[in-house]
């Protein structure tokens, strides 16, 4: 069976007969195999960029990228910012009065 006609539910336009309607096995079982095959791909990415989870917390100093504007301009900001809360891949930073809400930068 096609793989537009298991995952989409849509007819294939080609008039061809299928070859094997006895190998044919069930639309569960194949999904099960895809999300199998995804899962392992993602393993093996993650091991080849080194990812791992962050282990940042409440009240850690964190030093937040900033933006080129010279060629002699540091990568970070050389004042750090404090962890308030963490959710997910996101972190609320504060220094002083200054609160920032920073998306998927725990990652």
């Amino acid at each position: 069976m096609a793989p537009n006609q298991l995952l989409l539910k849509t007819k294939s336009s080609t008039s061809k007969p299928p070859a094997n309607k006895e190998g044919e096995r069930d639309t569960m079982q194949i999904v099960e195999n895809d999300n199998n095959a995804k899962r392992k791909m993602k393993e093996n990415a993650d091991i080849k960029n080194r990812a791992q989870e962050a282990n940042i917390k409440k009240g850690d100093k964190v030093l937040l990228k900033q933006q080129k504007t010279r060629k002699y301009t540091a990568i970070y900001d050389p004042t750090p910012f404090t962890v308030e809360s963490t959710h997910g891949t996101q972190a609320t930073i504060v220094r002083g009065n200054q609160t920032l809400k920073s998306l998927n930068s725990l990652t």
